[in-house]
């Protein structure tokens, strides 16, 4: 177990270490991944293992791979039974695989349970809850409801700005909102919103 864990911990610092850093992880999230399904496939360990293999699939443009892994995060997160957050972190995760994959009935239906299980863990005022209503508000713009998602975008933003000033989940969300009002032309929005971001 301890060794899986450690394969863990590496392949998540590899990943961080751009395309070669990302297949250096995917193979050693793979390996270990494989040690916990096999040993230890209701340790903790397996889903923050699953859900750092999807990422690091998705930093390589993996994306079968991707849904596959964040399939997999999900069902053993179900299984743990006594951590309901780190379910979310999960369903959101495969929302945002979903989104990419262009299955926005999927990743909408998934980004809502997942508000719902942040709501009632750490509640609506928590940086994870804020940050997957942002993505949730991204997603509705782009698949055409932008006066809904724009206002979702626009209201969680300033919402993280209060949480998490100065933080990369801030700047991912004025990044989201600079690309909303792009989309919508307005311009001078977009131009003060880019700004706060970099």
């Amino acid at each position: 177990l301890a060794y899986a864990q450690l394969l863990k911990f590496k392949g998540n610092l590899q990943r961080r270490h751009g395309p070669g850093g990302a297949i250096a992880a995917r193979n050693t999230l793979k390996q270990a991944a494989a040690l916990f399904a096999k040993y230890y496939p209701l340790d903790e360990g397996y889903t923050g293992t699953l859900m750092f293999l999807a990422t690091a699939h998705m930093a390589l443009d993996e994306m079968p791979e991707a849904d596959a892994a964040a399939n997999s995060a999900v069902a053993a997160a179900r299984k743990l039974t006594n951590d309901a957050s780190e379910l979310a972190h999960t369903i959101s995760l495969r929302a945002s695989v979903e989104d990419q994959l262009g299955d926005f009935a999927g990743a909408e239906r998934d980004y809502d349970e997942a508000s719902k299980l942040y709501a009632s863990t750490v509640g609506t005022k928590h940086f994870f809850y804020l940050q997957n209503e942002n993505l949730r508000g991204q997603l509705l713009h782009l698949s055409g409801r932008r006066e809904p998602g724009l206002s979702l975008i626009r209201s969680t933003t300033e919402e993280i700005a209060r949480v998490r000033p100065g933080s990369n989940t801030l700047a991912n969300s004025l990044e989201r909102l600079t690309s909303a009002y792009l989309r919508e032309k307005s311009f001078d929005d977009a131009d003060r919103t880019a700004t706060r971001a970099l």
